[in-house]
């Protein structure tokens, strides 16, 4: 009898214990799976929180006098940049250019140096820049690509009508004026800089004149006229984004001393 009590008493304490050491296994492994499916849930969270797009992608015609050169610009931003080692531009005639992902003031962005993206000869530059598709690579290979077609078909040059390169005008105000374009533009846009921290933009499609203001610009400074046509490429829905192509007109002008 005694022996039997303590046989009861020993199988109820390892009954016991084990029960306890597999609610505990269970209890260890609920917080791993737990821990493993939050961590899992904050990359998603991570990866779908902004994608990485094309804010900007263009080629220009740039005429100042009777000098002409053409570049490609583009600039790539998104939230996912931060975690990608690597970018490649992939051209349609098979050149492959890689570039570094810049953060400035915090924003993570992908940019071209206009330098050396320019060519002051039409051949070359179609040469280094053909028609057809472009294609953004991101390494890891989870963030994919970014698809964008480009087109040489670029509007007509603006003409420049009145102040001309090189006039001397009142800064107390006076009008700026061209001919009308007769391209089929997506945009018309009218920009002023001195080069130093003042530059404005004015959207211009539907007029041939913008009368600058008294107040608006100093006077004994030299400013920059910029006449910009741009439309898209509008190629296909399969891209993520269309290239524009711009046609620039630049004059320099002058105002009086007050």
């Amino acid at each position: 009898m005694k022996w039997f009590v303590i046989v009861c008493v020993f199988a109820f304490f390892a009954g016991w214990w084990l029960n306890t050491e597999t609610e505990a296994a269970k209890h260890k492994e609920h917080c791993l799976s737990k821990e493993i499916k939050s961590q899992e849930d904050d990359e998603e969270d991570d990866d779908g929180e902004e994608g990485t797009e094309i804010e900007d992608f263009y080629i220009e015609k740039y005429v100042k006098s009777d000098e002409e050169e053409y570049d490609l610009e583009f600039d790539v931003i998104g939230f996912q940049l931060r975690n990608v080692k690597k970018v490649q531009l992939k051209a349609p005639n098979g050149k492959k250019t890689e570039f570094k992902v810049k953060d400035a003031l915090g924003f993570r962005s992908l940019s071209s140096e206009i330098d050396d993206y320019a060519s002051s000869s039409y051949e070359d530059f179609q040469k280094a820049f053909p028609e057809g598709k472009y294609t953004f690579t991101f390494t890891p290979k989870k963030y994919e690509s970014l698809n964008v077609y480009v087109k040489h078909d670029f509007p007509s040059t603006p003409v420049i009508l009145s102040p001309e390169d090189g006039d001397t005008v009142s800064a107390s105000g006076f009008t700026i004026e061209w001919e009308d374009m007769e391209d089929d533009l997506e945009s018309l846009i009218l920009h002023i800089d001195d080069d130093a921290v003042f530059f404005m933009d004015v959207p211009v499609t539907d007029t041939t004149s913008f009368n600058v203001p008294d107040g608006l610009l100093k006077p004994d400074t030299e400013y920059r006229i910029e006449l910009r046509a741009q439309k898209n490429a509008n190629v296909s829905d399969v891209y993520d984004e269309n290239c524009s192509i711009r046609t620039v007109r630049r004059i320099d002008f002058f105002t009086e001393l007050e």
